[in-house]
């Protein structure tokens, strides 16, 4: 009997000792497993972020462009129209200048046929 009990603790013993070995094992198998997904969670987070602000960054230089072409058509539009102010008061004088000088050869026109001398015209 003193054998047999001797063996029944030995097989306790070692059914304890090959519980905890696999214990340990499976832990070790979780925490890796673990650890690869936080890694894994982590590179994730660090790509999307970086993807967003290479996104953020590409928008912003995209406004960026826009509002300066925008604000050389204003330009370009504010020159035009300067110009053709100019040449529209270009245009009044000139035409003011010619009915003066058509009012002035009506003038003389009148003058020389009231002193009397415009027979031939």
């Amino acid at each position: 009997m003193i054998k047999t009990r001797q063996q029944g603790k030995r097989t306790i013993k070692t059914t304890a000792r090959n519980a905890e070995k696999s214990v340990k094992t499976t832990a070790k198998g979780t925490v890796k497993a673990t650890e690869k997904g936080v890694k894994t969670a982590k590179a994730t987070s660090k790509t999307a972020i970086k993807t967003r602000s290479q996104t953020a960054k590409a928008a912003q230089k995209t406004a960026k462009v826009s509002a300066k072409a925008a604000q050389k058509a204003a330009q370009t539009a504010k020159a035009t129209a300067k110009a053709t102010d100019e040449a529209t008061k270009a245009t009044v004088k000139a035409t003011i200048a010619a009915v003066r000088a058509i009012i002035a050869g009506t003038k003389a026109l009148i003058s020389t046929l009231i002193a009397g001398g415009g027979g031939e015209l």
